[in-house]
């Protein structure tokens, strides 16, 4: 009997190998001419004295390249106290990778925060006044400046804290 079954056990394996081989070959996901680039996650954290009006990522891109273009994003901050406020920025993160080879612009109206990378976003910004109920767009630019190094397939999610003192107003 079992003269009789090796046979078909052999057909059957050879089958199966083979449909394997297929289903291997028909599933497999394409190369790519693309270099995978650099990729930045952006959150505001803002304190009660100010409103963010998203709570997750305003800023995502997942391709940045060393020279290549940078990307721009929009936050609105508003003053939500009784009185005016000084706020400032940085930027906190769990990893390192990107550290000094991003670069980061952030700019209220004409006037600039901050212009520095990663690393240097660690630190506060200088301060920006926001009136009672105003509202201010901080723009923010981030780009891979060319002959960066080590930068392709790393990511980084960067929380941009906000911190906001409240600020007397002198009577007279």
């Amino acid at each position: 009997m079992s003269s009789a079954i090796a046979p078909i056990r052999t057909v059957g394996i050879a089958t199966g190998l083979a449909l394997a081989a297929l289903m291997v070959l028909a599933l497999r996901v394409p190369a790519s001419g693309q270099s995978l680039g650099a990729g930045v996650r952006m959150a505001a954290v803002a304190p009660g004295e100010v409103h963010v009006p998203r709570t997750g990522a305003f800023l995502k891109v997942g391709g940045l390249e060393p020279g290549g273009k940078s990307v721009r994003a929009a936050l609105p901050v508003t003053n939500v106290t009784r009185g005016p406020v000084d706020v400032r920025l940085r930027a906190r993160m769990g990893n390192h990778d990107l550290d000094r080879a991003v670069h980061v612009q952030l700019r209220v109206g004409g006037r600039t925060l901050a212009s520095t990378t990663l690393a240097g976003l660690r630190r506060w910004t200088s301060s920006l006044r926001l009136n009672k109920a105003e509202e201010r767009v901080v723009r923010v630019r981030a780009w891979i400046p060319e002959g960066a190094q080590n930068t392709t397939g790393r990511r980084v999610a960067v929380d941009l804290e906000l911190d906001a003192k409240l600020t007397k107003v002198s009577r007279r």
